[in-house]
């Protein structure tokens, strides 16, 4: 099985460095709060959709931005309807906003599907980090997920460039 990895498709994006940058500095500004403070810090990705919003303008027609916005919106609505109806069931929450956030802005820059394919490259990671942690029997009290959201988007990225 040959694997080919394709580092430069992290910049290989619509907007080119412009958008590509920051949207990495936001995306892992924001895994690394959450792994530090278990909060996902909003603002920041704000600035970051705000910014792809204007690369992506600058550099592709407006229609392409709102074929970009609408899945992100559609994403981030889909995290919190999940999250709401598993909160009616459970009465606790499954999933945090700052996660609905953070795939809104990594849909916005990168699409749906490397997200979507990064949910589930990150599902695989937690379970993992999981795993270990209850073989060296640490108790888990939450599992703060955009670290590994960021580490399956950049596996998807290198792995399946568009």
């Amino acid at each position: 099985m040959n694997l080919d990895i394709h580092p430069q498709a992290l910049w290989d994006v619509p907007g080119g460095l412009r958008l590509a940058l920051p949207v990495w500095a936001a995306l892992a500004g924001a895994a690394w709060a959450d792994m530090r403070s278990g909060r996902v810090p909003g603002r920041l990705l704000l600035a970051g959709a705000g910014i792809a919003a204007v690369a992506l303008l600058s550099s592709m027609p407006p229609l392409f931005l709102l074929g970009r916005l609408l899945p992100a919106l559609l994403c981030g609505g889909l995290i919190w309807a999940v999250n709401e109806i598993w909160y009616r069931v459970r009465q606790q929450d499954a999933l945090g906003m700052g996660d609905a956030q953070w795939s809104m802005l990594a849909t916005l820059a990168f699409g749906m599907m490397p997200v979507l394919w990064a949910w589930a490259v990150a599902a695989w990671l937690g379970l993992a980090w999981m795993a270990l942690l209850r073989r060296r029997q640490r108790t888990i009290r939450r599992v703060f997920f955009t670290p590994f959201l960021l580490a399956g988007l950049v596996i998807v990225k290198m792995l399946l460039p568009q």
